[in-house]
C-alpha cells in the first residue's frame, strides 16, 4: 500500500534527490554540465533530464523517479 505521504513532494526534493545518484553514477561534472535541468511531475513520477549548450554533440541523462518512494524506474545517459 502506498504511504500517504510523498516521499519526494517538491521539484527541490527530486533535484537534491536526482543529484545524489547522478553525480555518483556518471560524475558530478558531467552532470552539472548538463544544467539547467528539465523536471517535470507526470502520474505521480518525476522525469529529469539535461540539456546541452546550443550546438554541442552528445547525450544528456535521464531519470524517471517515483515521487512517493523515490524508486528509480529508468535511469540512462545518451552517447
Amino acid at each position: 500500500s502506498k504511504m500517504n505521504f510523498k516521499l519526494i513532494p517538491k521539484k527541490k526534493n527530486a533535484i537534491d534527490y536526482a543529484e545524489v545518484i547522478l553525480f555518483e553514477q556518471y560524475g558530478k561534472e558531467q552532470i552539472e554540465f548538463e544544467k539547467p535541468y528539465q523536471i517535470y511531475l507526470i502520474d505521480d513520477y518525476w522525469i529529469i533530464f539535461g540539456t546541452l549548450p546550443k550546438n554541442y554533440v552528445g547525450g544528456v541523462f535521464e531519470l524517471v523517479i517515483d515521487s512517493w518512494n523515490g524508486k528509480i524506474m529508468r535511469m540512462s545517459h545518451g552517447k
